[in-house]
């Protein structure tokens, strides 16, 4: 609530910068961000087409049932999700390597394991929410549904939001 407030004072008292934030971010959005990740939606789409994700699921099955009690088929967004991150700060550090310079490398290769393991926090307690929720969905229990999405969008937002300002 707090983090609101204070994007809403923002907004009010420099509305100008805000717009112009906003029309950077959404042009940078749609210049970089959608074409890159384009290649990545088309991969899975096929994936899911051909079959593919059942099978790495059945791969996955021997080692995800005894460690977290989950099916195969129910790993595939968490490993997806760090393949990616990995082929993520991959490209980050050829680009930064190439194009700025040997201490930005060594800036992002010592920053790596820290945002490794925040995304991997992030992640792990989404998906320990999406749990939450499809339980309590399951069974017609609006009350406590109701009460773990609030609780879920009030931790993230602790969370996140001293990440964000630092």
């Amino acid at each position: 609530m707090l983090a609101a407030s204070a994007a809403a004072a923002l907004l009010l008292l420099r509305p100008q910068k805000a717009a112009s934030a906003v029309r950077a971010g959404l042009a940078l959005c749609a210049g970089t961000v959608v074409p890159s990740l384009f290649p990545f939606f088309a991969a899975i789409s096929l994936l899911l087409q051909l079959g593919a994700a059942e099978a790495l699921g059945r791969l996955c099955a021997p080692i995800m049932r005894p460690l977290f009690r989950m099916r195969g088929v129910c790993a595939l967004p968490l490993l997806a999700g760090n393949v990616l991150q990995q082929l993520y700060n991959m490209v980050d550090s050829i680009v930064v390597g190439n194009f700025v310079g040997d201490a930005a490398l060594a800036a992002v290769g010592t920053g790596l394991p820290v945002i490794f393991m925040l995304v991997s926090l992030f992640m792990g307690l989404g998906a320990g929410a999406t749990v939450m929720i499809s339980q309590f969905y399951g069974a017609g229990d609006r009350e406590n549904l109701r009460k773990t999405i609030g609780t879920i969008y009030n931790a993230m937002l602790v969370g996140a939001v001293p990440l964000t300002v630092a």
